[in-house]
């Protein structure tokens, strides 16, 4: 009973604690909601206020900027342009006086009757200096996604059909499947390839990537470049 009884007098005993971070999350929430929102609105004096002088801050581009580089550079939407912002997937860990935020950004922006929507994960740290929560540090990636995929005719697909060499004992296989096209380095599990464009495919749940085809003056196709990043891997068509 008396083992009990300290049991439930130690969880009452954390019931503030757990108050006190539910707080300030919901704080540090709202400051990063009112943060996103006046940088989508070009508000500089808003984001100067949750900004610390030396705050740390680098962006989806992986620019470095300063506290005077984001404020100066904060622009309201061009006309006939919105955007909306929505901070979701929220989590915080509090550290003492600092505390460590992870969400993701949703942004939808709107071109005449045109939307589009860009999701992009931040980590953020927040510090309490002289009674006041500042943003110390920000490093943001922009979540890519799939573009959108156009139909070509079978008979273009078949363009693509044949076994590509990256290296010796490395051979990529472009297969038809119906109106697929399936792809597969050496012996491994056939992945579907997409097309984006006239000769660039891409993998779906791979946005990173993408398989840019070359052709020689006739029009047939010698190899393509697998890109990443801006980085290509160069792979010829082989002898069928």
């Amino acid at each position: 009973m008396i083992a009990r009884i300290s049991l439930v007098a130690a969880g009452l005993a954390l019931l503030p604690a757990a108050s006190h971070a539910e707080d300030l999350s919901a704080l540090l929430k709202a400051k990063t909601q009112a943060f996103s929102e006046a940088g989508q609105q070009g508000d500089g004096k808003t984001m100067a206020a949750l900004l610390d002088d030396h705050v740390v801050f680098v962006n989806e581009s992986g620019e470095i900027a300063t506290k005077q580089d984001i404020v100066e550079s904060a622009q309201p939407p061009a006309p006939g342009m919105r955007r909306d912002i929505a901070v979701t997937d929220w989590s915080l860990t509090p550290h003492g006086t600092t505390a460590v935020a992870r969400f993701v950004d949703v942004v939808t922006q709107m071109i005449g009757d045109q939307t589009i929507v860009s999701s992009y994960l931040s980590t953020e740290a927040w510090q309490k200096k002289r009674g006041r929560w500042l943003m110390i540090s920000s490093q943001t990636l922009a979540l890519q996604q799939d573009p959108a995929a156009i139909i070509l005719p079978a008979a273009q697909l078949d363009e693509y059909v044949g076994r590509y060499s990256m290296a010796p004992g490395l051979v990529f296989h472009i297969t038809r499947d119906g109106d697929r096209l399936l792809g597969a380095l050496n012996d491994a599990e056939p992945a579907e390839m997409k097309v984006e464009a006239r000769d660039v495919l891409f993998t779906p749940g791979m946005p990173r990537l993408r398989r840019v085809f070359q052709r020689d003056a006739a029009g047939h196709i010698t190899g393509f470049a697998s890109r990443r990043e801006g980085r290509d891997v160069m792979l010829t068509r082989l002898p069928a």
